[in-house]
């Protein structure tokens, strides 16, 4: 092989062990696989947020925070993801008044529907592509520590706010 100009050199796939009992049967390995990537994974995530701030002392002022941010998160997470929406398709989703058997405009929004329930944490329109290259990080080169640094970022930023 060396005549040829390749370096062979040995190395044992069993060498790192990883501490994590996995189930003897799945349904998917796709869920086996997620385990083992995230049990390497998530080392470094924690140094990239800040420490938990606690419970808020007023926990009315900060469930209107959260309320009040609910349109911004949603236009800019489905924005990001691709979904075409808009901050009025996100208050008719939020309010009850979207219908998508009833109405042939509310139809084509079907995806409207993961408009509920997103975290606080905006990731703006703006940062799309500082988004795509963390996830494609995680994702591809199997390193979440660029993701984990961009989301601790803006969470970083929403306690500094919330708590102003």
């Amino acid at each position: 092989m060396r005549t040829a100009d390749f370096d062979i050199r040995e190395s044992d796939p069993f060498e790192d062990r990883i501490d994590l009992i996995l189930p003897a049967r799945e349904q998917s390995p796709y869920v086996n696989r997620i385990r083992l990537m995230w049990q390497r994974m998530r080392k470094k995530i924690p140094g990239q947020f800040p420490a938990a701030p606690g419970r808020p002392s007023d926990i009315d002022t900060y469930l209107k925070s959260v309320d009040d941010i609910y349109v911004t998160d949603a236009y800019h997470s489905l924005s990001i993801e691709g979904y075409r929406i808009s901050p009025e398709l996100i208050e008719r989703v939020r309010s009850g008044e979207w219908n998508p058997d009833g109405y042939d405009d509310d139809r084509e929004y079907r995806n409207a529907l993961v408009a509920r329930g997103f975290p606080w944490t905006v990731i703006p329109l703006e940062k799309r592509d500082d988004y795509m290259a963390a996830l494609e990080s995680a994702s591809v080169r199997q390193d979440i520590a660029p993701f984990a640094m961009f989301l601790g970022r803006f969470v970083s930023d929403n306690l500094g706010v919330m708590a102003s």
